[in-house]
């Protein structure tokens, strides 16, 4: 790894980090609007199986873990500088940090997530948001990074490359799990927060916008990763992640009552065709 004051470090820090997804859920999740806002009222009426929501009230369950109130500040205990940074963007999608850090002198990345993010497939493919950083590790021969999960077990589970993805960057890129991070005085050039909100549900965006608050302290410069190219329509982002989706908790319930009621119905029915 280069000195420490001849490295450009960039934190990318992605909100799922905080969220303990399950990979039982299978949610097929897609960087899509539907994915964004709609889903989400399916998602919450799909986990409740009887009129008592009980534990099975989604809101109540999916939610960030309470690291993300201190997690700034944790951070500067490990030794993460961000006095001098002077870029700080937010944006929904992740292929934000490739159009932002692909064109920037960058030496290491730190990447905060739930999922590497280097490559599921082969690199051939288009940039999207599961092979940003292998994009940029692609581009960037002498780049390094290292990819912090929020547990060890999560990182023995996730943190699995394509052999050939590997053959290419592998050397380049560790991983690690959060707790593991030890004190290295690192010097912050630049900072990219993601939203994932086709991962990460709308009930917890304000929390999202405090934590973006809580590094910003509204000294830094931030900017929302519109990813400018009109060209390629593919490479806009889905919305603004300072931006609060719509989520009408009352709405969702009445939706899950009904939904209920008619797995009940449909249970009656089946049990008077047995007979």
């Amino acid at each position: 790894m280069p000195k420490q004051a001849q490295e450009r470090i960039v934190v990318s820090v992605d909100w799922d980090f905080f969220f303990n997804e399950d990979p039982m859920w299978d949610w097929n999740h897609k960087e899509a609007k539907f994915f964004l806002e709609a889903i989400w009222y399916a998602r919450f009426e799909s986990f409740a199986l009887s009129p008592r929501l009980g534990e099975r009230d989604l809101e109540q369950f999916y939610k960030p873990n309470p690291l993300y109130k201190s997690f700034w500040g944790k951070l500067q205990e490990l030794g993460f500088d961000f006095s001098n940074a002077w870029l700080c963007i937010v944006g929904d999608s992740h292929i934000g940090a490739w159009s932002v850090l692909s064109g920037l002198p960058v030496a290491h990345v730190y990447n905060f997530d739930f999922h590497h993010d280097v490559a599921y497939y082969d690199l051939k493919d288009k940039v999207e948001c599961g092979n940003w950083l292998g994009q940029l590790l692609a581009k960037k021969k002498r780049l390094t990074a290292t990819v912090v999960y929020p547990t060890a077990k999560r990182r023995d589970e996730e943190f699995h490359l394509p052999e050939s993805v590997d053959a290419l960057v592998g050397d380049r890129v560790r991983a690690t799990a959060f707790r593991s991070l030890e004190y290295t005085p690192r010097k912050v050039t630049y900072l990219y927060i993601c939203r994932s909100g086709c991962w990460t549900p709308p009930w917890a965006d304000k929390q999202y916008v405090e934590f973006v608050q809580g590094v910003s302290n509204g000294s830094k410069p931030m900017w929302f990763a519109d990813l400018l190219s009109g060209k390629d329509k593919s490479k806009l982002d889905l919305a603004n992640p300072m931006i609060l989706r719509n989520w009408d908790r009352a709405e969702a319930l009445r939706q899950t009552e009904e939904f209920c009621k008619h797995i009940a119905l449909l249970k009656e029915a089946n049990a008077a065709q047995a007979q």
